[in-house]
């Protein structure tokens, strides 16, 4: 049976890397990386655990968001804000505490429960055509690291762009293969790699690809490290840096798009 690329629709690909858990291989077209053969939707939903939620974890995710902020606010200054797949809500707080209208979007229903009890946010359980959410609704939605998990990146954009308000911006953030492919630990490599879910995997030229193919104009592009957060840190939260590295923020590549 042919697979073809969720990207480009080539036909083609080579061998990546093959171990017991995962066969990676690589479109011959346009590179991107991608599981072998490339899971269906309800088999990946079908994948998940659920997580307890993780006071480390949220402390970390909420200052990644107070950092987001200060990036959107150069674009969006205020608006709807919607989190497609927002975990605990902690991103989501941070950008309720500048000023945004927010509301996410979570297929684990025990984290968007906590979300909703914790932090009194407005949280829909299941995935963004759960949500039924109307056209042209949001200024702003955030994706991060969650293009990765679909084996369908083109539809989970239209359907972004479609809730998006003319001229709305969606920040997408998705892991480096480029850097994961450096790192010096090869379990932990392994076990990135094999991550049951994941079922793409972008380096920054495919990043650009999917986000331009999905009809959106790159207003910005670039790649983030634990230590760019840190230098980010106001003196007050110097202590958060012990959180990071319990955390572990892999390097990333961040776009801004605009519909």
């Amino acid at each position: 049976m042919k697979h073809y690329c969720p990207v480009c629709s080539w036909g083609e690909a080579a061998p990546y890397l093959k171990n017991s858990e995962v066969e990676l291989v690589r479109c011959t077209q346009c590179t991107l990386i991608r599981r072998q053969p490339l899971p269906r939707l309800s088999e990946l939903d079908a994948m998940g655990e659920a997580q307890e939620p993780d006071e480390a974890a949220a402390a970390a995710q909420k200052f990644r968001g107070e950092v987001v902020v200060q990036n959107v606010r150069n674009f969006v200054p205020s608006g709807k804000w919607l989190d497609v797949g927002c975990g605990d809500g902690a991103r989501l707080v941070a950008a309720r505490e500048a000023g945004y209208d927010v509301q996410g979007v979570e297929f684990d229903p025990a984290l968007a429960q906590h979300a909703r009890g914790k932090w009194g946010l407005e949280i829909t359980d299941g995935n963004i055509w759960d949500a039924h959410l109307p056209a042209a609704s949001f200024n702003i939605v955030t994706l991060w690291r969650e293009l990765e998990y679909t084996p369908a990146p083109l539809d989970l954009l239209a359907e972004i762009q479609r809730v998006l308000k003319p001229g709305g911006h969606c920040l997408i953030e998705v892991r480096n293969i480029v850097a994961e492919r450096n790192l010096a630990d090869e379990k932990q490599l392994e076990k990135s790699l094999a991550e049951p879910q994941r079922a793409l995997y972008f380096s920054p030229v495919t990043a650009r690809a999917v986000v331009e193919k999905a009809g959106y104009a790159i207003r910005e592009m670039q790649t983030r490290s634990t230590a760019d957060y840190e230098a980010r840190l106001p003196a007050w939260k110097k202590a958060a840096k012990g959180v990071l590295k319990r955390v572990g923020l892999p390097e990333l590549i961040g776009v801004v798009a605009q519909k």
